[in-house]
């Protein structure tokens, strides 16, 4: 299954490339609220995230996006050292972890599966732009 797979990956990856840079253009404007993320053009991104800046709340986009049919994650990292897991593990920290704090707080993700169209980015663009409004 995964070899038939290769075959695709090229065009799998320009269309991750080129959803991922539909969404960031189409809500660039509302960056003083919300903070995008870029990524190197080597890259085979899988999702689009955002960060809530202050006077955005995270829990509220996100239910609005969810209400209107748009799938979200949370953002799988953040501040490691905060997971139950890490009781077991010897680690060092090093500085106040402020970074990976406000990614655990207020950063989620939005797919950028390649099977979506301009169509789907759109909307997502339009519904974003009215929750801002």
């Amino acid at each position: 299954i995964g070899e038939a797979q290769f075959d695709k990956l090229k065009e799998i990856k320009l269309r991750r490339q080129k959803n991922f840079r539909g969404l960031y253009d189409g809500v660039e404007k509302f960056t003083p609220r919300i903070r995008l993320h870029k990524f190197s053009d080597k890259a085979n991104p899988f999702a689009f995230p955002i960060t809530c800046n202050l006077g955005t709340e995270r829990k509220d986009l996100i239910a609005f996006l969810e209400r209107n049919g748009i799938e979200t994650r949370l953002i799988f990292s953040g501040n490691i050292v905060r997971q139950p897991m890490m009781k077991k593990v010897k680690y060092k920290v090093v500085g106040d972890l402020m970074n990976a704090e406000r990614i655990m707080q207020d950063t989620f993700f939005i797919g950028v599966h390649p099977l979506l169209n301009e169509e789907h980015l759109d909307y997502v663009i339009k519904k974003i732009e009215e929750y801002f409004k």
